[in-house]
């Protein structure tokens, strides 16, 4: 078993790397219409191989990005 202080180390240069990539990204919220939409999709076992499920949502605000998740077995 790996020891899990290096998983979580990893996990942050992972967080770091990707923040530092896009520290040029902005959100822009429109004005109007000021409409909350959410949004989601699943992908259940459907094949006897397949050992993982998949969903994930994306919550908009004035369309922009206000949450969202995506849970995809690595």
């Amino acid at each position: 078993m790996a020891n899990s202080g290096d998983d979580r180390w990893r996990a942050l240069e992972r967080v770091l790397h990707y923040l530092k990539g896009t520290i040029s990204y902005e959100i822009h919220y429109a004005r109007y219409p000021r409409v909350l939409e959410g949004y989601s999709d699943s992908n259940y076992i459907s094949d006897a191989d397949e050992i993982y499920a998949t969903s994930g949502y994306l919550f908009t605000l004035g369309g922009g990005t206000v949450s969202s998740i995506a849970s995809i077995p690595s």
